[in-house]
C-alpha cells in the first residue's frame, strides 16, 4: 500500500467514514467508493476502498466494522460478486 493510500484511510476514518471530500491519490478525481465485508456476528472483516475512475485501491484485511458504515456480510456472495475488480495499491 502506498502512503497515499494509508493517507486516504486516514483521512476516510477522521470524516466519520464519508467520501465525498476524498480525491483519489493517482488519478486526482473525487470519486471514492468503500465497503467494509464481514462477519454479523463478530463485526470483524475487510474494508475494499477504491476510485470509481481509474479503478485503483487497497483492500485491508481484518478490521472491526464501525457502526452505521456500507457493509456486506460474508454470507452474501451476490453482494460481494458486485465490488469492482480493482489494481490493489
Amino acid at each position: 500500500m502506498t502512503d497515499e493510500w494509508m493517507q486516504l484511510i486516514i483521512e476516510f476514518t477522521k470524516s466519520d467514514y464519508l467520501t465525498k471530500n476524498l480525491v483519489c491519490p493517482d488519478c486526482r478525481e473525487n470519486d471514492i467508493e468503500y465497503v467494509y465485508v464481514g462477519d454479523k456476528e463478530t463485526n470483524i472483516g475487510y474494508l475494499t476502498i477504491w476510485c470509481n475512475q481509474c479503478r485503483n485501491g487497497v483492500q485491508i484485511c481484518r478490521v472491526s466494522i464501525p457502526e452505521g458504515v456500507r457493509r456486506l456480510d460474508f454470507d452474501d456472495l451476490e453482494s460481494i460478486k458486485m465490488i469492482p475488480a480493482i489494481k490493489l495499491k
